[in-house]
């Protein structure tokens, strides 16, 4: 049986440490299953799908019906609603109620934290 006191065995052990340290990926603990599916979400787009779908009755809730059929959600993007507007005076009507529009989705919405509205012509 071999001692593994003798200058040898050390010189292999610290071989041994150095190639770990080396090849040691960063990061290297295993995957949670809820990490894996947070990704696989975001990849395919389905968490944004239902953010939308939040974000669709929200301005439904909130704009005049008679512009409904002339607006459309786009998404948000760092607390901007983007709103997508099919004829350009609905736009302009849109931009002088947006104020009104904003205190409507903070009354109604709080936990949406938007802050502005951008629209744009389709």
């Amino acid at each position: 049986m071999r001692n593994f006191d003798e200058p040898e065995s050390n010189e292999a052990w610290s071989d041994v440490e150095q190639h770990v340290q080396r090849y040691r990926r960063v990061g290297a603990n295993p995957k949670t299953a809820r990490s894996i599916v947070n990704k696989l979400l975001v990849k395919r787009g389905y968490n944004q799908k239902q953010a939308n779908g939040a974000l669709v009755e929200l301005w439904s809730s909130i704009v005049p019906r008679q512009w409904q059929g002339d607006s459309s959600v786009k998404g948000c993007r760092r607390g901007t609603l983007e709103v997508k507007v099919t004829d350009p005076i609905v736009l302009q009507q849109l931009e002088f109620s947006k104020q009104q529009l904003l205190q409507s989705i903070r009354s109604k919405h709080p936990e949406q934290r938007i802050t502005n509205i951008r629209f744009s012509l389709n």
